[in-house]
């Protein structure tokens, strides 16, 4: 079961998606939390308690700015899944500023809410089933795929960028390939990036979720821009 929180400033909205999120999850579905500001959105998110899965949020609430107030949710909880929904068009390209799962646009069709729920779902599930092991000879540490961000060699270390922490360990991209799956792109021949923690590819360089810019040598320019593109229509879909 999945918590999900909806957030617009019109309460017919509100109303509606409710009841058209029990019928298309039903016994999927937790708890709805319903607001018409984005102050308790923000402060429910920032307890944790309960957990929010996924998060519905307009585009535009009153004077706020719903893109801004998404990249504030996921400093909180880089683990949310984002669905906005708009009554307009105008914000579509923007939307792209900040990670999220899907675009709905008002009236919500049945469809298309469906679709927006199974790919969360499906992003829920990557979040507990796909993990990066680290071994050393005092632990091992699991990472879950969706906190990665990329991976750096460093001489003859690994270093691993998560949305949390850094891990250091000895190995070859060669040696940790196998564990990984095709959302992650050798762009360098010092990096690995998580396509998905990708925010935007400029001539050849590529701004990841946490800032980092990491550059793409021209051997792997083409794959690089093509898996992103690739991405991208997923996303779109």
């Amino acid at each position: 079961m999945y918590n999900v929180a909806l957030c617009d400033d019109e309460r017919i909205i509100l109303d509606s998606l409710g009841k058209q999120l029990a019928k298309t999850a039903g016994n999927k579905l937790g708890k709805v939390f319903p607001f018409e500001s984005v102050d308790g959105l923000i402060e429910l998110i920032r307890q944790g308690d309960p957990e929010i899965d996924i998060v519905f949020l307009d585009i535009k609430i009153g004077e706020s700015n719903g893109i801004d107030i998404a990249s504030d949710l996921q400093e909180i909880n880089p683990d949310l899944q984002i669905i906005f929904i708009s009554g307009y068009d105008d914000y579509y390209i923007n939307v792209y500023d900040v990670d999220h799962l899907f675009f709905l646009r008002k009236p919500i069709e049945a469809d298309a809410l469906a679709k927006a729920l199974s790919r969360a779902e499906e992003k829920l599930s990557e979040r507990s089933e796909k993990v990066f092991l680290i071994r050393s000879k005092r632990s091992s540490v699991n990472v879950g795929f969706c906190d990665i961000i990329f991976f750096e060699k460093d001489l003859r270390r690994i270093v691993l960028h998560s949305m949390n922490e850094t891990y250091s360990f000895y190995g070859k991209f060669d040696d940790i390939t196998p564990q990984l799956n095709e959302d992650f792109i050798r762009c360098h021949n010092s990096f690995v990036v998580n396509i998905d923690k990708v925010r935007c590819m400029e001539a050849n360089i590529l701004t990841m979720a946490d800032g980092s810019k990491i550059p793409v040598s021209r051997k792997h320019v083409k794959e690089t821009r093509e898996a992103y593109l690739s991405y991208l229509e997923r996303r779109l879909s």
